[in-house]
C-alpha cells in the first residue's frame, strides 16, 4: 500500500487541476470538475471530518467512479500531480465523458 496524502494536498491538487468546491454540509465538501467554465459530470468528495485527515488507496477507490477514472493509481496521479490537467482532461476525452 502507498503511502497516505494529507487532506489539504488532496483538496489543493483538485482545485490547482480545475475542480471547484461546493460545500454541502458540515461534513464533506464536493468538488465538481470544470473544463472550459463548464461543470462536467466528473465530481468527488472529500471528507471533513476528523476521522478522515489523511487518504490512502481504500479512499481513492471509493473517488475512483466519481472522477471518471478506471484506476486507483489514476487518482493518486492526479493528486499527486504526475497527472496534470490537460492529461486528466484527455482521459475524460476517451471516455466520452467531455
Amino acid at each position: 500500500m502507498s503511502n497516505p496524502i494529507d487532506r489539504q494536498q488532496v483538496e489543493r491538487a483538485l482545485r490547482e487541476k480545475g475542480f471547484v468546491s461546493v460545500e454541502r454540509g458540515r461534513d464533506h465538501r464536493f468538488y465538481y470538475f470544470h473544463h472550459k467554465g463548464k461543470k462536467t459530470l466528473a465530481k468527488t468528495k472529500v471528507s471533513t471530518g476528523s476521522a478522515y485527515k489523511q487518504y490512502d488507496d481504500s479512499l481513492f477507490r471509493l473517488m475512483r467512479n466519481g472522477l471518471q477514472l478506471d484506476k486507483t493509481r489514476q487518482v493518486r496521479d492526479l493528486l499527486e500531480c504526475p497527472l496534470s490537467e490537460s492529461d486528466y482532461v484527455d482521459i475524460l476525452v476517451k471516455r466520452g465523458c467531455l
